[in-house]
């Protein structure tokens, strides 16, 4: 669109931290500037330029205009507050809880792991892994009736040792088969 006019009407409600507190705004934009602008708070129009201080002195005058703005705060503002409580804030959901290494780590070597839960930041635990050692991070969160508990899973870490003793075993078995190769060479040469 190159040439043309936009006006905009735009409801706004804004909470505070509790969400018992709210703003109501009605904002009128031309051409993306605001002209006017309803604020609770003052319970009138505010205009911006020579037609929005027009426009707002008018808009101030029309009774059935102020009355429907100071109904507005309670049946879209704190209605909807009312809903999104009970829809977000107040909805109980199980936390997902994860442990994992920080980095890669080894038995017998202080490591540091990490307890992950969906909207919580736990403290570190660090720890030094024995073999055979339990390790789990438990979380108490409202929506549960009891302590969600998930165990450290050491699979990964049992994997890396049993390649490394496979690794060493077959270093002696082929350093023997050179030995013996060698030694059974230097006396066939003799």
């Amino acid at each position: 669109m190159t040439s043309g006019y936009v006006y905009q009407m735009i409801y706004d409600c804004e909470y505070g931290d509790d969400i018992t507190d709210v703003v109501f705004f009605v904002k009128n934009l031309f051409n993306q500037k605001i002209i006017t602008l309803y604020d609770s708070r003052v319970g009138k129009y505010v205009g911006f330029g020579e037609s929005g201080m027009k426009n707002a002195d008018h808009y101030n005058h029309q009774g059935w205009k102020m009355e429907e703005r100071k109904r507005q705060v309670e049946t879209l503002c704190r209605y909807n507050a009312r809903l999104f409580r009970r829809s977000t804030l107040d909805r109980l959901v199980p936390p997902v809880i994860k442990v994992h290494p920080a980095k890669p780590i080894d038995y017998g070597k202080r490591s540091m792991l990490e307890c992950s839960v969906v909207g919580f930041f736990p403290q570190e635990v660090r720890l030094t892994p024995r073999r055979g050692e339990r390790v789990s991070c438990r979380v108490d969160h409202s929506s549960q009736r009891k302590s969600l508990e998930v165990d450290w899973d050491t699979s990964s870490l049992d994997a890396k040792h049993l390649k490394k003793t496979l690794g060493i075993m077959f270093f002696f078995i082929g350093f023997t088969a050179a030995a013996g190769g060698a030694a059974y060479y230097w006396w066939k040469q003799r």
